[in-house]
């Protein structure tokens, strides 16, 4: 089940919930409001939460964390007991943002709430860091997160390249593949920041070298978001979350719908080849529902 805080005309909650029914069709797309009836999950049924997170509280836009937990907890329309466990697909989700979350980040407080109404153990998994909707649903079934080291690069801009450089020459590789390997020859150590194995290749500078990606780079990145923006503003019809992913998903030589699953996959390959995602053994944190009385 995809429950969904969000609108049918945003491009990054279609993006979330089109690649996740990419791998199940029949997954059933509900939007999250006071009726929304999560005993329908089935036993083993994993939840999937799609929203916008607040970057304050790494909780949900517009939904105070506590009205979210009695959705799921309180009442005939709670989760079973022995549903398939929740991945929540917002930015942050699996944080500790500030004062208003230093004990627990959103996925800790909803698996804490929990107790006694879904089974010990079930799995509460949260972004740890901005959340993205991409092919990688289907390699490991969550979506890409971008950690928040490299935030300037989910703010990238031409006008000031300066701290996406800074962040990106700090930065390790997750994959042995990418633009050091393809373009520049290295043979890429993970263990080795960025910075260090640009230090071997002779004639330039690491900072002149970052320069001449992160800026290219900043164009790419805005220009694939102000396309799927503007494709599903305009040119994917649907009055709902569910009609307009049905639509992605029936209509895939319609050349709007191409453009978006081009611009999906770009955007992806554009950030795997600068190393940006996190490894998925690192992109969400688990929290697990406690035992009565622990």
């Amino acid at each position: 089940m995809i429950v969904v805080n969000g609108l049918e005309s945003d491009y990054a909650i279609m993006k979330q919930v089109q690649q996740l029914r990419l791998q199940n069709r029949q997954m059933t797309v509900v939007k999250l409001d006071d009726k929304t009836d999560f005993s329908k999950l089935a036993p083993g049924e994993k939840l999937y939460l799609v929203s916008h997170g607040d970057i304050s509280t790494g909780c949900f836009k517009e939904i105070d964390k506590k009205v979210l937990l009695d959705c799921l907890a309180v009442g005939p329309c709670g989760v079973p007991e022995k549903f398939g466990g929740m991945v929540i697909l917002s930015c942050y989700s699996g944080m500790r943002m500030d004062d208003a979350q230093k004990e627990y980040s959103l996925a800790e407080y909803l698996a804490t709430g929990l107790v006694g109404r879904a089974a010990a153990g079930t799995l509460v998994e949260g972004a740890n860091g901005y959340s993205f909707g991409t092919p990688e649903f289907g390699k490991s079934g969550y979506s890409s997160v971008l950690s928040m080291d490299l935030a300037a690069f989910y703010f990238a801009s031409n006008d000031d390249p300066s701290h996406m450089i800074e962040a990106w020459l700090k930065h390790k590789p997750a994959h042995s593949g990418g633009v050091l390997n393809v373009d520049l020859g290295i043979t890429v150590d993970t263990g080795k920041t960025i910075e260090e194995q640009l230090a071997t290749v002779q004639g330039k500078k690491p900072e002149e070298i970052a320069q001449g990606y992160v800026i290219p780079f900043a164009k790419e990145a805005k220009g694939i978001e102000a396309l799927l923006d503007l494709i599903i503003e305009n040119k994917i019809p649907g009055d709902s979350v569910l009609n307009r992913a049905r639509y992605l998903m029936n209509n895939g030589t319609n050349q709007d719908v191409v453009n978006w699953n081009n611009a999906i996959d770009r955007q992806y390959k554009l950030f795997g080849d600068l190393y940006l995602w996190a490894p998925p053994a690192k992109a969400f944190t688990a929290a697990k529902v406690p035992a009565i009385g622990l």
